[in-house]
């Protein structure tokens, strides 16, 4: 053997092929250890296979002299110990046998990546009233259709101040779904008489009376006016602080008065904290307005999903002014691969005389599918009509 160990090893010599009785004064011979060799306990290089090896051996320990092995010989004869201790990172520490003193059984410390919590940060001033409708349905969706199972969701409204309105919940049912939804102001009538709107207000409250102790996964989701009377200096830097010490996610749904610009900031701590920050078109229509309200939503939450792949596409977007006597028509294409669950429906005004009369679709090989003249009034809590299937009848998409 041309190895290095502490006493004289067992074994036998044998050829290639395995047989024994190899002489390896004659023949090609390969030394195998045999037998338990608990006299052994260097070298980790030669034999690590024995269990009472737990070392390398050096000068004072080997057995033999050193023998020709790709160690030794890339080394200049110089032992395992001599290589290790002679090492910069060593310098302080006084030559001696490397030995092993305790199991090398690996411990694994798994981290979870923490369930989002999603406190609604949503303004109730004055200022609101003329979109608080839109408002309301929009976050009536988010609860109701589109968060989860189990997430947990918190709401705080604010104005001059800030009250928690429900506390983290997680949604285990449509019923809880319901009653956190039934807790939003349903009429402007319940708004604020004022249009202060202290955003920082509701930050304070939502990170010491919600998710104190338990900021991880926490996702700030603010729906406000934005502009500049929203947030101060000061409150810029508080709001800061609280991403860097908490590294909570803050998003925003920005809703701008006429003529006056959102502030910038909300943009800039999305951006940093890895949310999101959408600015509505203060002249847009009242169902561009929900329709733009639901989507935003819909992508705020989806930073926090883990398989994007599942979160759902919209594949056709349309606004239509109705007239006197009118009927509209567009086109758009769903892949065969991505058709599952498919909705076409219609934001209405008014839920209940939406003066739909029927929908029709040709499919690009011509077959006509319809007319459908029965909407279903299933969505009409968001304002969203969709047909209602004659039932046995297929869907066309």
């Amino acid at each position: 053997p041309t190895g290095t160990s502490n006493a004289m090893l067992t074994g036998s010599w044998i050829y290639q092929n395995g047989s024994s009785l190899c002489d390896p004064t004659s023949d090609q011979c390969y030394f195998k250890p045999e037998g338990p060799n608990k006299q052994i306990t260097c070298s980790l290089n030669y034999v690590p296979f024995l269990e009472t090896v737990t070392g390398w051996c050096d000068k004072d320990t080997s057995k033999s002299k050193i023998g020709p092995g790709k160690h030794n010989i890339l080394c200049q004869g110089r032992s395992v110990p001599e290589v290790i201790f002679a090492h910069s990172d060593f310098k302080t520490r006084t030559q001696r046998s490397v030995r092993l003193n305790q199991k090398l059984v690996p411990t694994f410390d798994i981290v979870r990546q923490p369930l989002p919590k999603y406190v609604i940060l949503i303004e109730t001033s004055r200022a609101m009233a003329g979109v608080w409708k839109w408002v309301r349905k929009a976050m009536q969706n988010l609860i109701k259709y589109e968060l989860p199972d189990n997430t947990n969701v918190a709401i705080v409204t604010f104005n001059s101040e800030a009250v928690v309105s429900h506390n983290l919940t997680p949604l285990t049912s449509e019923r809880v779904r319901s009653r956190l939804a039934d807790t939003i102001p349903d009429s402007p009538n319940r708004l604020s008489r004022t249009d202060d709107r202290c955003v920082i207000c509701a930050v304070k409250v939502a990170m010491d009376q919600v998710l104190r102790n338990r900021e991880a996964g926490g996702h700030l989701i603010i729906v406000t006016r934005g502009d500049k009377r929203t947030l101060s200096g000061d409150d810029k830097e508080i709001l800061s602080e609280y991403d860097k010490y908490y590294n909570v996610r803050v998003s925003s749904v920005l809703l701008p008065l006429t003529g006056q610009a959102p502030l910038s900031y909300y943009n800039t701590i999305a951006t940093n904290s890895g949310g999101r920050s959408r600015s509505l078109d203060p002249s847009a229509s009242k169902m561009e307005t929900l329709s733009g309200l639901i989507d935003s939503l819909v992508e705020i939450i989806g930073v926090d999903t883990p398989v994007p792949s599942d979160l759902p596409v919209t594949v056709h977007h349309q606004a239509i002014t109705r007239s006197e006597s009118w009927s509209s028509e567009g086109q758009f294409l769903i892949d065969k691969m991505l058709g599952r669950n498919t909705v076409f429906g219609i934001f209405v005004e008014d839920d209940e005389n939406h003066h739909i009369k029927s929908i029709k679709f040709t499919d690009e090989e011509g077959s006509v599918f319809g007319p459908y003249t029965k909407m279903s009034s299933m969505l009409d809590v968001i304002n969203l009509k969709t047909i209602n299937f004659p039932i046995g009848v297929k869907p066309p998409f």
